[in-house]
């Protein structure tokens, strides 16, 4: 299984296409946005900047960034895009030690 599903990827890469034609080059980063009782949130924000403490993957050609501290984490989670009734984008979940079943901080706005 891929850190990105390949709904997500479509989704990203539109996102990607349409700041490139703005003449912006950006990456999608990664980052630990707060911990509660389930465990570390992690979040997405597109930026231009790679830092020294930054690796970059590219996954079903989408740029991802995030700091090197978090590589164990961001191995066990799973980047999706939902859309149905109730809202729609992106979610961040841990497919690790809890099989994908904990929750997970990554709210439905795009």
């Amino acid at each position: 299984m891929g850190l990105i599903t390949d709904r997500a990827a479509k989704e990203l890469r539109s996102i990607l296409e349409d700041e490139s034609k703005k003449g912006r080059k950006l990456m999608v980063r990664i980052f630990l946005n707060g911990v509660n009782e389930y465990g570390p949130c992690f979040s997405l924000k597109l930026e231009d900047n790679l830092s020294d403490k930054d690796i970059k993957i590219i996954e079903k050609g989408i740029p991802l960034i995030f700091e090197n501290s978090l590589k164990l984490e961001i191995g066990n989670l799973q980047i999706d895009y939902i859309d149905d009734q109730c809202c729609s984008g992106f979610t961040i979940k841990d497919v690790g030690i809890n099989g994908g079943c904990g929750l997970n901080c990554s709210g439905c706005n795009r």
